[in-house]
């Protein structure tokens, strides 16, 4: 779900939107997600950098393309 820029079903999230900082921010399970550029991909807008935290722990992904299916996306069903 975080590489999506959604929370995780399930858990309590804090999400802080651009309005409030430079780029959204997801709090969840001890994790901070920043997302800190989108682009889009089959009409929907959707990370292509973004930095998760947790303590000394640091990923960074960078995503140069999405391919998405039918039937896939931020709003699709499981």
């Amino acid at each position: 779900y975080w590489m999506l820029g959604l929370p995780a079903p399930g858990a309590p999230a804090t999400v802080s939107d651009a309005q409030t900082v430079p780029w959204r921010v997801i709090e969840q399970e001890g994790w901070r997600v920043g997302y800190e550029a989108y682009t889009r991909s089959s009409g929907y807008s959707l990370p292509q950098r973004l930095t998760a935290t947790r303590g000394d722990v640091r990923v960074k992904l960078v995503i140069d393309r999405w391919t998405l299916g039918a039937g896939s996306g931020p709003g699709a069903t499981q």
